[in-house]
């Protein structure tokens, strides 16, 4: 995790312009992301995984052990979390990057760039996913667990936030042309070329050819659509696919066996999730089952969102929480937005934040002056812990449960990362665990 402290931000700015044009299409990608729940790969981290943190002191980073103590001596200006079997990505602050093993050694060195996280998201996942290298403008990528390498062979139009629940990987040579390969070894998936960025999940890819879309399976079979039908490109990927009729212009569903189990009769339609489909019928958004029923669930403006417990669904002059059958479990007043987890919601109304669980039961309510995240409204669930911020302007972290677990009383903060979390308080630069301890410095490295 890239770690930020009021003093370093303009040297932070400047390690990081060379990141800005990928940073830009990772906060295309994510917004996109953010606009559906958040899935357990950004809002449940992984239990601690290394007993090495990176850790600040006057500028330089190092690594501490769990107990505080300096296991490798601060020398960089950027340290990252140690991902997979052992590997972190360090900036020496000379313009050079290098990939090093939780021993110190140096696996890569003099490195122009490499792309570890933004906000919390790695490519293809903390513990499973890639690190991506770049030299003279061309992109390689590393895998996290077996360190395989694949050689810069990529155009910098490389798309560099891969799916985190697969281990394909999208990759261009020329910026035109794609191809889908195993991160873990390079292996080749698919022996089609692609022309688009288009949709990847689990395994299915729902992509572009010089001979239109195709669909391929898990296992990289073509998936056969009904004559009449052309799959659509929605939000997500998944079974049934969302197709559309050419002579009506209708949508509904397809098997991944060809079968049209939903004949095309909505105007617009989004993917199955969780068992269940918004579908708009006129200028009216519902939801359906998989057996293609209609849900008795209020008809709105925009889809309804779901949470595998019950819909947020948008009014004209209120947002309701209902459950599939119809049961309105709270009632919300107009709102600036809101940010959902698989389980919580945070609610935005006027400048003031509160958090409600998924069965409506509010958690942190307006009146306690909370805001959530470091700048504007960002839900950020790391660890099962919650940056928050109160109305002195000091952070402080808020459970699942809503409870201020961490006192506001941090000038600047950060989400836990490995069981750690960073924190500023008069200048001065600390760790803390999840007991809220300072755990670096220690006494013995005071």
């Amino acid at each position: 995790m890239m770690h930020l402290s009021p003093t370093n931000r303009q040297r932070r700015s400047s390690i990081m312009q060379t990141h800005y044009k990928h940073w830009l299409l990772a906060s295309m990608l994510l917004l996109l992301v953010l606009l559906l729940p958040l899935g357990p790969s950004y809002a449940e981290a992984p239990e601690p995984r290394f007993a090495l943190h990176p850790v600040e002191k006057d500028g330089l980073y190092g690594y501490a052990n769990d107990a505080g103590e300096l296991v490798i001596p601060h020398q960089w200006q950027y340290a990252g979390q140690f991902r997979g079997a052992g590997y972190a990505a360090v900036n020496s602050g000379r313009g050079k990057w290098a990939i090093i093993t939780t021993d110190g050694e140096y696996v890569f060195s003099d490195v122009e760039a490499i792309y570890d996280q933004h906000q919390l998201y790695y490519p293809g996942g903390m513990h499973n996913g890639v690190f991506w290298l770049e030299a003279e403008g061309r992109f390689g990528f590393m895998d996290v667990n077996t360190g395989y390498f694949s050689g810069y062979l990529y155009d910098d139009m490389q798309d560099l936030w891969p799916s985190v629940d697969t281990d394909l990987i999208r990759v261009t040579e020329d910026g035109i042309h794609y191809r889908y390969v195993h991160h873990t070894d390079g292996s080749l998936a698919y022996p089609m070329v692609f022309t688009g960025i288009e949709r990847i999940s689990s395994g299915c890819v729902l992509d572009s050819t010089d001979g239109g879309l195709v669909v391929l399976d898990d296992l990289g079979n073509a998936v056969p659509i009904p004559d009449g039908l052309d799959p659509v490109i929605v939000a997500g990927i998944g079974d049934p696919i969302v197709v559309r009729s050419r002579d009506s212009g209708l949508y509904g569903f397809c098997s991944f066996t060809g079968e049209c189990i939903i004949p095309p009769r909505y105007t617009k339609a989004e993917w199955f999730e969780k068992g269940y489909a918004a579908v708009q019928l006129n200028d009216q958004w519902g939801v359906i089952d998989m057996t293609g029923q209609l849900c008795p669930v209020p008809l709105s403006d925009q889809p309804a969102t779901y949470n595998g417990r019950s819909f947020l669904v948008h009014l004209e002059h209120s947002t309701l929480l209902v459950e599939p059958d119809g049961t309105v479990l709270r009632e919300l007043p107009e709102t600036t937005g809101i940010q959902i987890t698989d389980e919580l919601l945070l609610i935005g109304r006027d400048g003031h934040h509160s958090l409600m669980d998924r069965d409506g039961n509010m958690l942190v309510t307006e009146e306690q002056g909370l805001w959530f995240g470091s700048a504007g409204m960002d839900l950020i669930l790391s660890e099962g812990l919650m940056l928050v911020k109160n109305e002195q302007g000091l952070y402080g972290y808020v459970n699942t449960a809503g409870e201020l677990v961490g006192s506001c009383i941090w000038e600047d903060a950060e989400p836990f990362s490995n069981g750690w979390a960073r924190v500023c308080k008069d200048g001065a630069v600390y760790y803390i665990d999840r007991n809220m301890q300072i755990v670096y410095p220690s006494e013995r490295e005071n």
